[in-house]
């Protein structure tokens, strides 16, 4: 059994995924998971683009096409089973009391203009204390509140960082995900988006303590395997890379006293280099072609240099990422 994960996309996946279009606002993800059984952990692909075929993926099901029926995240559950799934479900509500963990609130990510760009969770919290109305993000009580409805009106976003520092640069997620929680039949009140709802470096100590707590314990583990509470929403395509992105590599962990002559003596190998920047974190060189760029990367890290090397823009696919790859296996989780 398991949580239910949407695949989403913003320019269309192969054979298998599933449309969510305007025009067809989320029938065939209702009709879908009609034909699961309560006994059933499902797992709902949802591909915002231009397919138009429908899968539900369950653990022990798959049905390729949408199938009949009536079962809804409403249907009840035996009082035993509901009593189980609820006591895997404490520790989420134990962190999100806490505070460690903060859920956006929907409504309000839906009002915000076409080309919003997500703000990281120490921004949010600047702007709930400015008195936005609504607040960003829900409060500790209401986050738990939604966990012990258990009604699967949280959605759980797994998908890749674009760049470090920068998971969404182009706005890429955003747009696809605001299309997908405007047509769902599943109606998501709540969004645990970890660029938003974990501290992000640079962190205070007490903020560095808040981000441990969140990823330690199981909290984390528990939100994208929940069967309950959360519908994991799976964003698998890496989207073009982006102009702006071309020749540029980031330098992790610089050694101390490296200068910008150590790296261009280092680095000019592999091509002209064009500029250099090591007051930014991590630190980025931009070379003349991507091709110098990929080969710098594939290169690895210079001793005495930097710990490690990669380009700015990270075209690692979704299954060849470790994050990645545990929050899928969490979502499909055996019971």
């Amino acid at each position: 059994m398991g949580a239910g994960a949407s695949a989403l996309t913003d320019g269309g996946m192969g054979a298998g995924a599933s449309a969510l279009t305007d025009e067809s606002p989320g029938a065939g993800i209702k009709a879908a998971y009609g034909g699961a059984s309560a006994q059933e952990r499902s797992v709902l692909l949802v591909d915002v683009g231009e397919q138009d075929e429908r899968k539900l993926v369950s653990l022990g099901l798959d049905v390729p096409e949408a199938a009949p029926s009536g079962l809804t995240p409403d249907t009840p559950l035996p009082p035993k089973l509901r009593q189980a799934l609820t006591e895997l479900d404490k520790i989420v509500i134990q962190v999100l009391l806490r505070g460690a963990i903060r859920f956006l609130c929907v409504k309000w990510l839906l009002m915000q203009p076409a080309n919003f760009k997500m703000p990281n969770r120490q921004a949010l919290e600047e702007l709930e204390k400015s008195g936005a109305s609504p607040s960003p993000l829900l409060s500790p009580r209401e986050a738990a509140a939604l966990v012990e409805r258990g009604d699967r009106s949280i959605g759980t976003l797994t998908y890749g960082w674009l760049s470090p520092g920068d998971p969404d640069p182009d706005g890429s997620r955003i747009r696809v995900l605001r299309r997908a929680l405007m047509g769902m039949a599943i109606r998501i009140e709540a969004l645990f988006w970890d660029f938003g709802s974990l501290y992000q470096n640079p962190r205070t100590p007490e903020q560095t303590a808040s981000f441990d707590t969140a990823l330690k314990g199981g909290a984390m583990n528990q939100l994208y395997a929940s069967i309950l509470a959360t519908t994991v929403l799976q964003i698998e395509e890496i989207p073009p890379r982006p102009a702006e992105f071309d020749g540029v590599v980031c330098l992790f962990k610089l050694s101390a006293n490296v200068d910008e002559s150590m790296v261009h003596d280092a680095l000019i190998g592999f091509g002209t280099i064009e500029s250099c920047d090591l007051k930014r974190t991590p630190a980025i060189v931009r070379f003349a072609s991507h091709a110098s760029a990929v080969a710098a990367k594939d290169a690895g890290a210079w001793p005495g240099l930097c710990e490690g090397i990669d380009t700015l823009y990270n075209e690692t696919p979704y299954f060849s990422r470790g994050w990645c790859c545990c929050e899928d296996s969490l979502s499909r989780e055996l019971m």
